[in-house]
């Protein structure tokens, strides 16, 4: 590496570091600005956050939580993105949120690009799922093997609906309207 090259690199992680103490300020500040609603407050917050994770060398970069939507008559289908964590899941959150907002009340979670879900990820899933069982219903499918482990590992896999396919995910809605 030449003296250019690590030059041009410190100057890049100074001001990295920079910009990420700038962000930590706003980050602390932020609580105390006078948003209108809690929900404004909560998306500023998680814009600065994304934001900060982007900047931040070393830590993968935030994957949209949801990566395709698609309705199948009653039913929204959303295609999640390979990670659930808490960035990932405050997305997800507010989706589900959105479409109960709108009258979609059946929504079925395509879960088979999930490779990593962590603590934060299982308690969005698990905020999720309890919100949407008040005006609707929230169901599982597609799960990768890992993801599945860690549903059984903290017992979500008994209480949550989960399906191999999308076919049987389906049909239970319309066992579920019969009954």
């Amino acid at each position: 590496m030449s003296f250019l090259q690590s030059s041009i690199g410190a100057r890049l992680v100074r001001d990295q570091i920079e910009i990420l103490l700038t962000l930590a300020g706003a980050l602390a500040r932020l609580q105390h600005y006078p948003l209108d609603t809690r929900r404004a407050r909560r998306v500023a917050f998680d814009a600065l956050l994304r934001l900060t994770l982007k900047l931040i060398g070393g830590i993968q970069a935030y994957m949209p939580a949801i990566v395709s939507q698609r309705n199948v008559g009653p039913v929204t289908i959303l295609e999640l993105g390979p990670r659930l964590t808490l960035i990932e899941g405050t997305e997800l959150r507010d989706t589900t949120h959105d479409l109960l907002a709108q009258g979609r009340s059946t929504v079925l979670l395509d879960c088979v690009r999930v490779n990593f879900i962590d603590s934060q990820g299982i308690g969005c899933l698990v905020r999720t799922w309890v919100s949407s069982g008040r005006g609707g219903k929230l169901k599982l499918f597609s799960l990768t093997p890992r993801f599945k482990e860690t549903l059984r590992i903290t017992g979500l896999l008994k209480v949550m609906d989960c399906f191999e396919d999308v076919e049987s995910a389906l049909q239970s809605f319309s066992r579920q309207a019969s009954a």
